[in-house]
């Protein structure tokens, strides 16, 4: 089983990929940053030609000086900069930048390892309207345009790269910890165990980052995890059931910790049968009742009948008008649930009175047909 995260790779490379896409006229863009131990790399992305590192080590002090700087974002000469080989141009030539000429965007980009930061040299087309349609004709960027395209481009780049470290750090944790499990259960020779320890590690990190609020904490049952390895591989579909079950369950509670339950994830399922109801949203509630009156059920004494009132008991602030109201109110969907799942919710099908007079029921009808 393969897990694809858009966050994995060379962070930097995916910066000067992504952004040579939605940045349009740039010619190209020079990346300098320090690794753990100081050294110096660079990578160079030209347009529609690939990232390719350079060795700019004879300019470390010029870069050195740029890493340092205060200001966060600014403009530069092409001349300016070291390591760019400036061609001699014609005095006729028109410059529609400025008079000072300034086509290169510095743009500085927290390190994340120490305090010095990283430098980004964007090289933009010198013809303006080749960048952004602002006129018919050619014209000189404004002071205040490029105060502007300076900030936007510093804040959003580093709000880029500040989330995809972080994205990176959890997923080399996870990687980290399914690795140490893979070497644990190594001597069982099953792949598929080791495989499920760590989608069990995906499915909290669904649940902890997509889906708790900054007041309630997500909890999954230990079948949980069963269920939906056994049932879904796609993330998304993991991702989205276990939404829907938080969802649904978050409105019903006012507690600070949400446990979900297989009920409730397997709630969310819509097979061909359940998918021609009309109402979905009641046969998931349905389904939800089901489950949870039998797992009550299933706790109770065996020499003794379920009753609505045991159920009420159990469930925290429910009557027994609710209980026998939750069920009634949903006859034809229960109904269709339990023909569908023969094999489920059986003592509450015998015990509890209002489940069983609708089993009853639906037999009656079904031998008049069959009749």
């Amino acid at each position: 089983m393969n897990f694809s995260f858009s966050f994995s790779g060379d962070i930097y490379e995916k910066l000067l990929k992504e952004y040579e896409d939605c940045i349009p006229g740039i010619e190209k863009m020079v990346l300098c940053y320090r690794g753990k131990n100081a050294e110096l790399f660079s990578l160079q992305k030209e347009a529609e030609n690939s990232i390719r590192s350079i060795d700019l080590n004879e300019y470390s002090e010029f870069i050195e000086n740029e890493m340092n700087g205060v200001l966060t974002n600014y403009w530069l000469k092409k001349e300016k900069v070291p390591f760019e080989k400036i061609e001699k141009k014609q005095k006729k030539q028109l410059d529609i930048f400025d008079e000072s000429n300034m086509p290169v965007l510095v743009i500085r980009i927290e390190s994340g390892i120490q305090r010095m930061c990283d430098i980004l040299f964007i090289y933009l087309n010198e013809n303006a309207s080749a960048n952004f349609i602002m006129s018919k004709e050619a014209a000189p960027y404004s002071q205040q345009t490029k105060t502007y395209m300076g900030y936007m481009l510093y804040r959003r780049i580093n709000q880029d790269v500040t989330v995809w470290r972080r994205d990176q750090q959890i997923f080399r944790k996870l990687s980290e910890k399914y690795e140490k499990i893979s070497t644990s259960v190594a001597s069982l020779s099953n792949e598929t165990k080791s495989n499920f320890i760590f989608f069990k590690d995906i499915c909290d990190y669904l649940a902890g980052s997509n889906l708790s609020n900054s007041q309630k904490t997500v909890v999954l049952e230990e079948d949980v995890y069963s269920y939906l390895f056994d049932n879904y591989r796609s993330m998304s579909q993991v991702n989205d059931l276990l939404k829907e079950a938080f969802d649904f369950k978050s409105g019903m509670s006012s507690k600070n910790e949400i446990t979900i339950t297989k009920a409730e994830v397997a709630a969310g399922i819509k097979d061909n049968d359940v998918r021609e109801a009309d109402d979905t949203e009641e046969l998931r509630k349905a389904y939800y009742y089901l489950d949870k009156y039998e797992t009550i059920a299933q706790r109770a004494p065996k020499n003794e009948i379920v009753s609505v009132k045991y159920i009420a008991l159990e469930c925290d602030g429910h009557s027994l008008a609710s209980v026998t109201m939750s069920i009634n109110s949903r006859k034809p969907y229960i109904i269709k649930l339990l023909d569908l799942y023969p094999e489920k919710w059986l003592r509450i099908r015998n015990e509890l009175a209002p489940v069983r007079k609708l089993t009853i029921d639906a037999q009656k009808k079904l031998n008049l047909k069959t009749g």
